[in-house]
């Protein structure tokens, strides 16, 4: 059974940590900066998934052992190596094409979809839409620069992803999830680049909320597709203030109707979807 405190002391954890790192790296030089403010949420996450008790196994067996060792430190190396000056842009791209390309594979290595459900062509099938997607959004949502909205934003896209997971059966993904959005959101205090961690964490939660837990397909896509939503808001050309509301907003109002329909399907299935762990394939 969740542990509502403790879940509570992890988000304000990641919150705090996120946000103190990020603040203070802000006030060093841009180069410093921008990589204090990566670390920033790096170290928030970690933080938080430790302070529940999800932390790396070393024998990498389950798809959250994956997602700690193996995604999420893939692509806080590409943020990384963007935020250094001199930085070839092709090297950039091409992280950023591995990291979305490989993720779904590497999260659902060893599942039932890979040994026996799906031919290898459909597999193929599902990594190169899941890869394009993921890529997709990296780099237009990153084109809109750092603005503090655009954080804000996928803070709430990640934490319905969580909320989603939780009522649909993978609670694990769930508590995962409320970290990150808060490490995400305390980053975004000093305009942390912390997108494409957001970007590819977002991903990562969707994918294993929908093939290891009960996330249905509809929730998954919509929160897949939100980013889009708040990438294009910054389009319009509303002041910038005015623009950053309506993205929240906007985003708000999806992940909101996502959640309430996550809660309505737990509801009507009798409370029982909330598992403490992934119980798919």
């Amino acid at each position: 059974m969740p542990d509502p405190i403790a879940i509570v002391g992890a988000v304000v954890l990641a919150l705090v940590v996120s946000g103190a790192v990020a603040g203070i790296a802000g006030r060093f030089g841009r180069v410093a900066s921008d990589l204090g403010r990566i670390v920033a949420v790096g170290a928030g996450f970690y933080l938080g998934c430790g302070w529940l008790g999800i932390v790396p196994r070393w024998s990498i067996r389950e798809d959250m052992d994956r997602l700690l060792s193996l995604v999420m430190p893939a692509v806080l190396i590409v943020e990384v190596v963007e935020a250094l000056p001199g930085r070839p842009r092709w090297l950039v791209r091409m992280g950023r094409l591995v990291v979305a390309g490989l993720g779904a594979p590497v999260l659902l290595r060893g599942s039932v979809y890979l040994s026996t459900s799906w031919t290898p062509t459909f597999a193929v099938l599902v990594f190169v839409a899941i890869g394009a997607v993921e890529a997709m959004e990296w780099s237009l949502v990153t084109q809109r620069g750092t603005d503090f909205s655009l954080s804000i934003a996928m803070a709430i896209i990640i934490g319905a992803a969580s909320l989603s997971n939780a009522l649909s059966g993978y609670l694990g993904a769930g508590e995962a999830g409320m970290v990150l959005s808060a490490s995400v959101l305390g980053g975004s205090v000093a305009r942390s680049r912390s997108i494409g961690v957001a970007i590819v964490g977002l991903a990562s939660l969707l994918t294993i909320g929908h093939f290891f837990g009960g996330l249905s397909a509809d929730h998954a896509a919509t929160l897949a597709a939100a980013p889009m939503l708040a990438w294009a808001t910054g389009l319009s050309r509303l002041p910038a203030t005015a623009r950053g509301v309506l993205r929240v907003a906007l985003v708000a109002a999806v992940a909101a109707g996502v959640v309430a329909d996550a809660g309505r399907r737990f509801v009507e299935a009798g409370g029982l979807a909330v598992a403490a762990g992934a119980e798919g394939p």
